[in-house]
C-alpha cells in the first residue's frame, strides 16, 4: 500500500501546482524534510527551524549572516534559526507565556545578539469597527482580540533607524500593521517575509505602496514543516536606491 503521507504530499502538490504555477519537482525535493517534520518528536523549537515553507526557510538560510539585523513579529523556532545565523535579533511576541519559554531557551552569548520584547495587546480599539486588513486599525481577525489593539507591538520596530533591518518577518498579529510599519526600516535590498501571505486582506491596503518599492523573489503555496497541508509564504526585496 503506498505510504499514506506521500499520497497526502501529491495531493497538496497538484493543488500547489494548479493554484501558482509552482514546480512538482522542486516540491518533492522537499519530501523527506516534511515526511520528517511531522514526527512526534519534531518541532518548530526543537529543530530551531522557522515555521515558514520549505523553499523559504532555503532562502533565508542563504541570506542571513553574521552581520545580519533581524526583526521578527512573532518569536518561536524563527528566533532560534536567526540566533544560529544573524548578529543582531529583535523580536516582538503578544503572548507571555510562549514568550517566558522562549526566554529560557536563549542561553549564553546569544542573550547578547538578542532583544526579546513581550508587548501584550491593549484594550480599546482605535477604531469603532476595526478592520484587520486596515494597517491604521491595528486590529487582529482573531476573536480572542477583537476588542483589542495591537498598536504598541506593530510600532516597536519604529524605535529603530530607516533601513535598518536586512530582514523582517512577518509572522504574528495584526499583520498590515506589522507590515506597514516595517516598509521604511528595511534597508535597499532587504527583505520582507511575509507568512500566510494566502490570506488577501493582508494586502488591501498596502498593495500599491508593496508594488511600488518592492520586488517578489518568492510566492508560491509550498511544503511546510509541521502541517500535513502546504502554505503560502512570500519574500519581497526593496528596492534599491
Amino acid at each position: 500500500m503506498p505510504d499514506k503521507s506521500l499520497l497526502k504530499f501529491s495531493k497538496e502538490t497538484v493543488k500547489s501546482v494548479l493554484k501558482s504555477g509552482a514546480s512538482a519537482l522542486g516540491h518533492y525535493s522537499y519530501f523527506s524534510r516534511w515526511q520528517k517534520s511531522l514526527d512526534d518528536t519534531s518541532n518548530s523549537v526543537v529543530d530551531k527551524q522557522p515555521w515558514l515553507t520549505f523553499p523559504v526557510i532555503d532562502l533565508l538560510n542563504k541570506k542571513i549572516n553574521a552581520s545580519s539585523k533581524v526583526f521578527e513579529y512573532g518569536g518561536g523556532g524563527s528566533t532560534l534559526f536567526f540566533l544560529e545565523r544573524a548578529g543582531e535579533i529583535v523580536t516582538v511576541e503578544h503572548d507571555k507565556d510562549w514568550f517566558v519559554k522562549l526566554d529560557e531557551l536563549v542561553t549564553g552569548d546569544k542573550r547578547n545578539r538578542w532583544k526579546g520584547n513581550f508587548i501584550a495587546p491593549e484594550p480599546g480599539l482605535d477604531s469603532a469597527s476595526p478592520d484587520p486588513s486596515n494597517p491604521a486599525d491595528y486590529a487582529s481577525s482573531d476573536d480572542l482580540f477583537k476588542k483589542s489593539t495591537f498598536k504598541q507591538y506593530a510600532k516597536k520596530i519604529d524605535e529603530y533607524n530607516d533601513n535598518y533591518f536586512d530582514v523582517v518577518l512577518v509572522d504574528g498579529r495584526s499583520r498590515p500593521s506589522c507590515m506597514a510599519h516595517s516598509l521604511p526600516k528595511i534597508k535597499p535590498g532587504g527583505w520582507l517575509v511575509i507568512d500566510n501571505s494566502d490570506r488577501d486582506y493582508y494586502f488591501t491596503h498596502l498593495a500599491d505602496k508593496l508594488s511600488q518599492q518592492f520586488n517578489v523573489i518568492y510566492n508560491k503555496t509550498a511544503p511546510c514543516p509541521y502541517l500535513n497541508f502546504f502554505s503560502q509564504t512570500t519574500v519581497l526585496q526593496k528596492n534599491e536606491i
